[in-house]
């Protein structure tokens, strides 16, 4: 470890440094939207060698210093009842009227990494339960190819399934939520989920939005129930009640998050540390909490 300025860093950031040397004004803030088994095992990066260098974190995680998740619901809300149609949330019927489908997985992932094979021995097993599982994309070489454009096109081509398999490749990372949930429920599609623990996704979505994997003792027992919910309209439809939602009512609604919230930060404004209960413990040596009265100084 070599001392810079007080603290202790890495060569490797000493050389970095050295090169690029930073204002006393300016954070460095490291920003992903990869897990770590990603980071540690598909790139090969500790990060150890960074250590000393980063002031805040940008991350999906939400107890990170600036929350950056994939989507958040709020938009998701906005976009239902104001796509320009005039009724994406008057009529449920219509919506479900288009659901030719029960359930599809789009996966051109599922080998190599544990998650990867976890998912895919997952989906055979809802098949062999009998559950009707429309596969497409690389894993499925012999199915037709989704409809290729825009998102739009993607997401018209999920609202005709009841069910979409939002399963993640990093299981039981916590917060890791990527953009197959959020596609989903922007289609109208019930999202069935494997990821992070259940309570993560609890966290960011309405209640009785989402089914979670764990909540079933088995693939043979999650196909059986979403053979119910096909058959039983009125209880599939409780699962799209939320689209009706008030924007208040939404899980952390008024969170500001991403880049607004890392200019608000850079500015001094209105600093948001609710969500991380050991902000000020950790963070006390960053001046983020009010408006600025004079220039911020940067610890170096």
């Amino acid at each position: 470890m070599i001392s810079d300025g007080g603290r202790r860093v890495t060569a490797e950031v000493a050389r970095f440094l050295e090169t690029y040397p930073r204002r006393s004004d300016q954070y460095y803030v490291w920003w992903t939207m990869e897990g770590p088994r990603h980071l540690r095992f598909g790139k090969n990066m500790t990060l150890k060698e960074y250590d000393g260098l980063f002031n805040l974190t940008m991350t999906y995680r939400r107890d990170a210093d600036i929350y950056s998740p994939y989507d958040h619901i709020s938009n998701i809300l906005w976009f239902v009842q104001n796509d320009g149609t005039g009724n994406a949330t008057k009529d449920l019927d219509e919506l479900i009227r288009m659901k030719t489908n029960i359930s599809v997985w789009i996966v051109s992932n599922c080998k190599g990494k544990k998650g990867a094979i976890t998912r895919w021995q997952y989906v055979l097993e809802l098949r062999k339960a009998g559950l009707d599982v429309d596969g497409r994309g690389g894993c499925f070489h012999e199915s037709d190819p989704i409809p290729h454009g825009d998102n739009k096109n993607t997401e018209n081509f999920i609202k005709r399934y009841k069910f979409y398999m939002a399963f993640e490749n990093n299981l039981y990372c916590k917060d890791y939520i990527t953009e197959k949930l959020f596609r989903s429920l922007r289609a109208g599609t019930v999202p069935v989920v494997m990821g992070p623990n259940k309570t993560d996704y609890e966290a960011i979505l309405p209640t009785h939005s989402f089914i979670h994997v764990d909540d079933f003792e088995s693939p043979a027992k999650l196909a059986s129930y979403l053979q119910y919910l096909d058959k039983n309209i009125t209880a599939y439809t409780e699962y799209l009640w939320w689209r009706k939602s008030k924007m208040k009512n939404l899980p952390q609604s008024s969170r500001k998050y991403a880049l607004c919230q890392l200019c608000r930060i850079l500015h001094g404004i209105n600093i948001d540390n609710v969500y991380n209960s050991q902000y000020e413990q950790l963070y006390t040596h960053i001046p983020l909490f009010g408006y600025s009265k004079k220039q911020r100084i940067v610890n170096r």
